[in-house]
């Protein structure tokens, strides 16, 4: 049976169409050049921590901010309600620090929010469980040119007790195990990651 030209014509369509959408459901269901090992140089800088799924992790930047040694805030009292602790605090405790504090001079928080690192804008200050990763991860080797020093976290840590009720931050000493509270208004170092 012959077909007409228009038949042929339709049906080569029907089976390109049928070609395209077999290659694009494939191509849909592959998965994307993504984020796999720890080390590796991804989304602006090197990844330090993956969870469980494989799928997420924190990426910490390659250096320490220009800011090397900053303050964590200029009013050591104040209690910014950033408390978390847990690897996944980090940017809500960045957003609550900066929130309080404003914008009218620099601090590690600020610092990191306005950070644009590989061209991104989501860079915060690590939470304190999220800066010892970074940590282990400098002992490994795997992420480098840290200052021989103590980091902030964007973790706050609040005293009821001692005098004028204040309020402290979690600190990191990059050369040993050692994680501390400490006034707000030292300066300390700065490295910036953020979450993919």
């Amino acid at each position: 049976m012959r077909l007409n030209p228009l038949s042929s014509r339709l049906l080569k369509l029907v089976f390109v169409l049928a070609l395209l959408a077999t290659n694009f459901s494939q191509a849909a269901a592959a998965p994307q050049s993504a984020a796999s090992s720890i080390g590796q140089s991804y989304g602006g800088g090197i990844i330090f921590w993956i969870d469980s799924s494989g799928q997420h992790g924190l990426i910490a930047d390659k250096s320490d901010t220009s800011y090397r040694m900053i303050k964590w805030g200029d009013a050591y009292y104040l209690n910014t309600g950033a408390t978390g602790t847990a690897i996944g605090t980090g940017a809500a405790n960045t957003k609550k620090i900066i929130a309080v504090q404003g914008t009218k001079y620099s601090y590690a928080a600020l610092v990191c929010a306005n950070y644009r690192g590989g061209g991104y804008a989501d860079w915060f200050l690590p939470s304190k469980d999220e800066l010892y990763q970074l940590y282990k991860q400098k002992s490994a080797g795997v992420v480098t040119g840290f200052t021989w020093g103590a980091y902030w976290s964007s973790s706050e840590f609040y005293v009821a007790s001692f005098p004028q009720r204040q309020a402290y931050a979690w600190t990191k000493i990059f050369y040993n195990e050692t994680a501390f509270y400490s006034l707000k208004d030292r300066v300390d170092g700065v490295r910036c990651v953020r979450s993919f």
